[in-house]
């Protein structure tokens, strides 16, 4: 009965239509937002942990380094440690 009611009364067709449509508008613009964030926050969380990594290396090497300035590396074994210290920064040039 509801259903013969609406269909002699095209307004409220065109209205439930228009409804129907900002809804589904609504719903493509608030799901394209909410993955652009979480790409963001990905991408957010994968530079932290590049640059967590970077950190940690830069650490390792300086400390490389000062056992190297400090002299500590006077055997054979010890300058081969020492090639494979300067070796690994070479790849930051």
């Amino acid at each position: 009965m509801l259903v013969a009611e609406l269909l002699n009364q095209p307004d409220l067709l065109g209205i439930a239509a228009i409804l129907a449509s900002i809804s589904g508008i609504l719903t493509s613009v608030l799901g394209a937002r909410r993955a652009a964030r979480e790409a963001k926050d990905k991408s957010d969380e994968e530079c932290i942990n590049r640059l967590r990594a970077a950190r940690l290396e830069a650490e390792d090497l300086a400390q490389a380094l000062h056992r190297i300035r400090m002299g500590r590396f006077m055997e054979e074994e010890d300058r081969k440690a020492v090639d494979d210290i300067l070796e690994r920064w070479t790849h930051l040039e």
